[in-house]
């Protein structure tokens, strides 16, 4: 399995890939590999030949800075498990390959962010 840590890095190999026309799957996750993902995961490589699983910790999914450093990450074991369920590249990138000087880009979805999970977690 092939760890990738940043955008270029992986738009090179999703270019690579493209070439051969070959399947893609992805199954992007936080970290903190279950056997929900894993389950993702094999069935992700019964679909297709080539399985990108992502492993990032988005700062912006928590309000609380305490809860985002409480968050459980283990990545030498994500890794093992990502690779034992099928996975061909993990893409790990750091908070700031994700969000680098400059950027700019948010997304509010103001319906759904006010419903369902949306209740107990504001913001």
């Amino acid at each position: 399995m092939k760890v990738i840590g940043t955008v270029k890095e992986m738009r090179e190999a999703g270019r690579d890939l493209a070439e051969t026309a070959t399947p893609i799957a992805f199954v992007p996750t936080m970290g903190a590999l279950h056997r929900g993902h894993l389950t993702l995961i094999t069935k992700a490589k019964a679909l297709s030949r080539i399985v990108v699983v992502s492993s990032f910790v988005n700062p912006k999914q928590f309000d609380n800075p305490e809860d985002l450093q409480r968050y459980p990450r283990d990545s030498a074991r994500d890794q093992k498990l990502a690779e034992q369920a099928g996975a061909d590249i993990f893409f790990e990138p750091t908070v700031e390959e994700m969000y680098p000087p400059g950027f700019l880009t948010s997304v509010n979805v103001s319906y759904v962010s006010n419903t369902l999970e949306g209740t107990s977690r504001p913001g």
